[in-house]
């Protein structure tokens, strides 16, 4: 794992190559490619919306939603990693805000793929911290991440995962080519009273 940060005046990101080691990879993208039938399309997932239409044009499940025990899941397994000493010491001692992960109680995944043109405008989440991680099948270009707060962006790279306060305004830029851009995101929160 190679983690480096964005350090930027009003916004920090956190990215993490390598996010899943070579056996966790290839577990993930085949669980990835195994539940593609489940996907629901745009408006069904939870998106963002402009009025009466959807901000994104991909399709994506819910993992919670999907397997009756979460923990059947790999992708749900290996992302629990975020959660642990190893992964958020090092983030801990940057900023106090990572507090807020180790404290969190609830996680929810959704599993998104988007094909030839398709993406994700701008828009913010209803966490306290997302964390996406950027998978590809087959090949494309584009599928990079923009953050507007900051005017930033993050290229796309396989295994790649981004840590941002979900307030952060964000986009994914379209996909060209016949592959499937494929982002594993986490939306990390604190269980409602």
């Amino acid at each position: 794992m190679k983690l480096s940060f964005v350090e930027k005046p009003n916004l920090d990101l956190v990215i993490l190559d390598d996010f899943y080691t070579p056996e966790e990879l290839q577990h993930v993208k085949n669980e990835v490619v195994s539940i593609h039938k489940y996907r629901k399309p745009p408006g069904k997932t939870g998106d963002a919306m402009n009025g009466n239409n959807s901000q994104k044009t991909g399709t994506g499940v819910f993992l919670y939603e999907l397997y009756y025990d979460a923990s059947e899941s790999l992708i749900v397994q290996y992302n629990k990693k975020i959660f642990t000493d190893k992964y958020l010491d090092e983030l801990i001692a940057r900023s106090v805000h990572y507090k807020h992960i180790k404290k969190s109680t609830v996680d929810t995944i959704l599993v998104n793929y988007y094909n030839n043109n398709e993406v994700y405008n701008q828009h913010t989440d209803l966490s306290v911290f997302t964390v996406i991680v950027l998978l590809g099948i087959g090949e494309f270009s584009g599928g990079d991440m923009y953050f507007q707060d900051i005017d930033h962006q993050v290229d796309f790279k396989e295994n790649r995962a981004i840590i941002f306060p979900g307030c952060a305004s964000h986009a994914t830029t379209p996909i060209q080519g016949d592959g499937t851009r494929v982002s594993i995101a986490q939306f990390i929160n604190y269980a409602e009273n």
